[in-house]
């Protein structure tokens, strides 16, 4: 029984702090040989800048990609101004 308690309480707390108010869309643009990325944001939520010159606030955008030996990466990922 106290087992079960924890495990629920863990999981309404994983569900009530997920924060799932950005949503992605990625795109292939063939005109500019790009992949586009473009972010749907919630209304009253900030997605922030990969370029932040600060130590401490907050925490900027980042991308991660996998390896793929069928494509190759050229440049750094562009963000509008």
């Amino acid at each position: 029984m106290k087992s079960s308690l924890i495990i629920i309480f863990l999981l309404t707390c994983t569900y009530l702090f997920s924060q799932d108010r950005v949503r992605w869309d990625f795109s292939y643009n063939a005109e500019t040989d790009q992949i586009e990325a473009k972010a749907m944001i919630a209304e009253g939520w900030h997605l922030y800048s990969q370029h932040i010159d600060n130590e401490i606030g907050p925490i900027p955008t980042s991308f991660t990609f996998n390896d793929n030996k069928d494509i190759k990466f050229v440049g750094k990922v562009q963000e509008p101004a």
